[in-house]
């Protein structure tokens, strides 16, 4: 399985758009632990599907989906890249499982 990671912040929606077409991008997963919290509107998780990002990514013919065990729960520590790594090491086999049932590419 082939994956790309990008960001959004910055990013007007248009360009995160044609930059997911450009690399022939079907479905993004979202990571974010909280993605209800977004500063960005356009790219927050919405109560409704008719805004937010899952709007967004589907007028352009886009799968969302939201995996949170992938987002990162040491984020704001000074060694959350160790700590991260550590995790991926001894259980990044389970929390990327649901990944490999996502359709490609």
């Amino acid at each position: 399985m082939k994956l790309y990671t990008i960001g959004y912040g910055g990013r007007a929606p248009q360009d995160f758009l044609a930059l997911l077409k450009a690399h022939g991008i079907a479905t993004v997963v979202d990571v974010r632990l909280r993605p209800d919290r977004s500063s960005m509107g356009t790219y927050a998780k919405a109560k409704t599907l008719d805004k937010g990002i899952e709007r967004l990514l589907a007028s352009a013919g886009f799968r969302y989906v939201w995996l949170q065990e992938l987002g990162n729960v040491f984020v704001g520590m000074d060694d959350w890249c160790q700590r991260y790594r550590r995790l991926m090491d001894q259980a990044g086999d389970l929390l990327v499982e649901r990944l490999s049932h996502l359709p490609d590419p």
